[in-house]
């Protein structure tokens, strides 16, 4: 649905941010890169994982790469060791996040 669509052509949502940054890459053949905040309990961990599950998706022209789930299956592990109870959110992170995808320049995700 947000697949090449224009920034604010539809109802915001993180697919249409995933979306114009896998293209802007493409088309400048230059790194993009995404940051999100957010207070504690903002679903900033769940917008990451549409994010993820958005790009890989763009990338796998039709095939499945399995590296969606190998990308997501590092949340969990940190979230292990990185997590703890506060006022406001029984799992909030206490650590920084940064995945890095790297791209051949056919689109397909490499690693």
């Amino acid at each position: 649905m947000y697949d090449n669509h224009q920034l604010g052509k539809l109802e915001p949502h993180i697919y249409a941010v995933a979306d114009v940054a896998y293209h802007a890459m493409l088309l400048r053949r230059k790194n993009q890169c995404i940051v999100i905040s957010g207070e504690s309990g903002s679903g900033k961990t769940q917008s990451t994982n549409f994010l993820i599950h958005h790009l890989t998706a763009l990338s796998q022209k039709g095939f499945a790469s399995g590296v969606e789930q190998i990308i997501l299956g590092a949340g969990p592990v940190l979230e292990a060791f990185g997590n703890a109870k506060t006022a406001h959110n029984n799992n909030s992170s206490r650590f920084g996040k940064f995945i890095q995808v790297n791209y051949q320049e056919t689109g397909t995700v490499r690693g």
